[in-house]
């Protein structure tokens, strides 16, 4: 088992500029039959597609003799430069739009992304293709904005009325229906607690962005963009906020790496990511860049931003959600119409939930920050993502952590749970330790009761369990499941919350078997995976010299083949020098590592359609009194509107099931292909 050749030639091909060892490299691939389908859609999917034609143009002098598939392929990608190139064409032309438009109103206006990359990273603008377009507003020139996106054609998405996303979010987009173009105006950059009290651990000081921003000039007007240590910060903490998702966002930092290196401030870089406590943000993507690209980076100064431990499964289990269900809540208003003692109670849901997770975070961060420094040298948290898609008490807002420790650190985790307040759920049992923290949040909107966080420590034995791969329900599994529970009228309370950790001892050699398992297990998060491993390296490097035994170990294993597939990827990726590192005889197959990105082989959810029928026999069970039930009914069934909701909810309904029996259709692969349907691109962007 080792990587594909195919993913070979992409991460070879997706640079700029290739060194004579990537063409050479290249072109010994080409020699072999390759998996054009795979190498085409993979480069649309993760948006390199444009910079695979500029490297294989560079190729063709050198081949003596290229296939038919190999010409089919180049032709393709020819086409979507094309494509490329047309589409930023008209985004800049509509950028200059409103710039003007902002600039009569008297609005300052900053480049975000892809504005900034596409002129001044990369040499052809075309090689960088361009999803929406991000702009960086002040709040308190939202509704002035918004004015003047009215002016040029564009509408709020995806309603006019947003009450609850401008009250809690700190962006919004636009959309022009006429040409399908989306803008995203945002206040800030960096939203993951929905923290607008500023009780959580991310305050990002967006004036300082503002403060150092420059003026540049992108064809007949001018715009500010970020300086640049600001913008590879923000690109960091998008790409690690996307989990490693797509290939073209760990380009764009390597590119900016690379003709930048000379001019970075990294004195100043490391300044403001500790002050906005964004290392792990900020460590890991540039880790895996200097990694998979072999870039020269000053790792003196990269080192001093390591953080204690790998947050990204932390971050998403107790903040993933919070974006769908805020925006649930508008939704919901405008679509349902329900009496507003239903929003409201949604509502207080929602910030309880919000409210928890940022005390949650503090509360695991501080211990194992205490662990790692009480003398611990590793540790690994991981977790799925949180049940919670609707706003409803009687849905578990959180999954269950996976917590590995090194068997003899185990008591100095112990006692870092012990200094940070846990005590023995049962008497004399130090195998199940636990803290329950009861705080009023500064929102107004839970003044009425304080929330309730109960976090519990359960140390368990025979370590096998965990690789067990837990499936997480789909969205149709837990629609079903909060229909049963308002059925039951399950007792639920908004303000409280448990959360479990799951404590698993283990020695060095199973945690590498265990990280080698999830690669290959979790074939749409494989870099993610990557740097896993990678952090788990960097504290015990001598455990690549007992390979033997770790296969071993995966052979007694139920899931041995997805750790055989972990250990190859880490052979090709990784480079070990050691002689005595051989593949697994027994696996053979190559392994794809860029088949998924955000828009992967399995975007479409049916369960779209179905939104607003659910969301009405939701809202109806939420209604205590039958008299309340009957009269929500008819005002969701009154024509007092241009088309009765009721009539609105059947149609979706018909539509829901037509859908279903149909014939699945093709995934979208990109959102920059402009001639693939761009239906999955607001869900995923």
């Amino acid at each position: 088992m080792s990587l594909s050749k195919e993913d070979r030639l992409l991460l070879n091909c997706s640079k700029i500029i290739l060194e004579e060892k990537d063409i050479v490299t290249a072109v010994e691939l080409l020699q072999d039959p390759l998996d054009w389908g795979y190498i085409v859609e993979s480069s649309i999917r993760h948006g390199v597609a444009p910079l695979l034609r500029n490297a294989l143009k560079q190729m063709l002098p050198r081949l003596d003799q290229a296939s038919q598939e190999f010409r089919n392929a180049v032709e393709r990608l020819e086409m979507l430069y094309q494509t490329s190139r047309r589409r930023n064409q008209r985004l800049y032309h509509i950028i200059g739009d409103i710039v003007r438009e902002f600039d009569r109103a008297g609005i300052p206006v900053m480049g975000l992304k892809d504005v900034q990359l596409a002129k001044f990273v990369y040499p052809d603008p075309a090689l960088r293709p361009m999803g929406d377009i991000d702009l960086l507003i002040h709040q308190e020139d939202y509704e002035r904005a918004a004015e003047c996106m009215f002016r040029l054609g564009f509408e709020r998405e995806p309603f006019d009325k947003i009450p609850y996303t401008l009250k809690y979010a700190w962006g919004h987009h636009f959309r022009r229906s006429s040409d399908n173009t989306y803008v995203d105006l945002q206040w800030n950059v960096m939203q993951i607690e929905w923290d607008v009290y500023r009780e959580g651990s991310f305050d990002f000081e967006i004036e300082r962005m503002w403060k150092n921003a420059r003026q540049v000039s992108i064809d007949d007007f001018q715009i500010l963009v970020p300086q640049l240590e600001d913008m590879l910060f923000h690109l960091c903490a998008h790409l690690d906020g996307h989990r490693y998702a797509e290939l073209i966002l760990l380009c764009d930092i390597h590119e900016i790496l690379l003709q930048n290196r000379p001019n970075l401030n990294w004195e100043y870089f490391g300044q403001i990511v500790k002050k906005y406590n964004a290392e792990a943000f900020t460590f890991y993507p540039l880790m895996l860049i200097q990694q998979l690209f072999q870039v020269d980076l000053p790792m003196g100064n990269i080192a001093s931003l390591r953080p204690p431990y790998v947050k990204a499964d932390l971050i998403r289990n107790l903040f993933g959600n919070l974006t769908r269900l805020h925006h649930e809540l508008d939704y919901i208003q405008q679509t349902v119409l329900p009496v507003p003692a239903t929003l409201q109670d949604l509502e207080i849901t929602i910030r309880h939930q919000t409210a928890c997770a940022m005390k949650a975070y503090k509360e695991i961060n501080w211990c194992i920050q205490a662990f790692m420094e009480s003398g611990g040298s590793y540790l690994h948290l991981d977790s799925g993502p949180a049940e919670r898609l609707f706003a409803e008490s009687s849905l578990p807002a959180f999954g269950d952590f996976n917590l590995l420790v090194p068997a003899d650190e185990l008591p100095i985790f112990k006692e870092a749970l012990l200094s940070n307040g846990f005590k023995p759920g049962r008497e004399s049992d130090d195998k199940q330790l636990q803290k329950t923290v009861i705080f009023q949040s500064q929102d107004p909107i839970l003044n009425k009761a304080p929330t309730q966080v109960s976090i519990e420590c359960v140390e368990v034995t025979g370590w096998e369990s965990i690789l067990d791969s837990a499936h997480s329900p789909t969205t149709r599994q837990v629609a079903l499941k909060l229909l049963k529970n308002k059925l039951k009228k399950e007792p639920s309370s908004p303000s409280a919350f448990n959360i479990c950790l799951r404590i698993y001892p283990i020695h060095p050699d199973q945690i590498f078997m265990y990280l080698c398992h999830r690669i290959g297990c979790n074939a749409s998060e494989r870099l993610l995976e990557l740097v896993y491993l990678l952090d788990f390296m960097e504290t015990h490097p001598m455990v690549l010299q007992q390979w033997g035994q770790s296969k071993n170990l995966s052979g007694q294993a139920v899931h041995h083949a997805s750790a055989g597939i972990g250990r190859s990827l880490v052979m090709d990726l990784l480079n070990p020098v050691d002689a005595r590192l051989e593949p697994d005889a027994t696996n053979d197959a190559p392994v794809h590592i860029f088949e998924w990105a955000r828009l992967g082989p399995e975007a479409a959810e049916t369960f779209a359609r179905f939104k607003r029928p659910f969301n009405f026999f939701r809202s109806l069970l939420s209604i205590d009194t039958p008299k309340d039930k009957i009269g929500y009914f008819f005002q969701f069934s009154s024509g007092n509107h241009p088309i009765p909701l009721i009539a609105v909810a059947l149609a979706d309904m018909v539509s829901g099931v037509l859908q279903l029996l149909k014939k699945p259709s093709a995934p979208v692969l990109a959102y920059w292909v402009e001639s693939e349907s761009n239906s999955a691109f607001k869900s995923n962007s």
